[in-house]
């Protein structure tokens, strides 16, 4: 076994569990907001199109942002991003949580859909990494020389 090889795959290991709990905290968030609704609506004193806007805000923001983290993750390193979205979301929970009226809670919902994009794509590129082929030339993935690996490229792949 080549040295470091065993803490390599223990890495590898924990960055998989770290994401797919990020994923998870950030996709359940979306949905267990609507168990709360009814004590949203009641303690803040709004009707539907209020609960409406504190589930929407968040999952708009969070869509709209979500290929974006792919590219920030390039730029400033994967790792990084993952940490700034972990932060940014807890303290924008907590903004959420000590909200006193329903247009704040709007306001913090939709700033917690951004660093939440943060967990999903920080672990997928904008491009795909460089492999090398049979003859060591530098290819961009699996398939003929020049194109993107389907499964790790944001970028959809050129027509034949």
């Amino acid at each position: 076994m080549p040295p470091g090889g065993n803490s390599d795959a223990r890495q590898r290991r924990l960055t998989l569990v770290a994401t797919i709990l990020g994923s998870t905290v950030v996709f359940l968030d979306s949905t267990v907001i609507n168990v709360a609704l009814p004590t949203i609506g009641d303690g803040l004193d709004t009707g539907l199109a209020g609960k409406q806007w504190v589930v929407e805000a968040y999952m708009l923001t969070l869509v709209a942002l979500l290929l974006v983290g792919g590219s920030l993750g390039d730029q400033f390193g994967r790792r990084r991003l993952f940490l700034i979205g972990l932060a940014g979301f807890g303290a924008t929970s907590a903004l959420g949580a000590l909200a006193p009226s329903i247009e704040l809670l709007v306001a913090a919902r939709g700033l917690q859909g951004s660093p939440g994009r943060c967990w999903s794509p920080a672990r997928w590129r904008s491009s795909p990494p460089p492999s090398r082929g049979p003859s060591g030339a530098g290819r961009s993935g699996p398939g003929p020389p020049g194109r993107g690996s389907p499964r790790c490229s944001a970028r959809p792949a050129a027509a034949p």
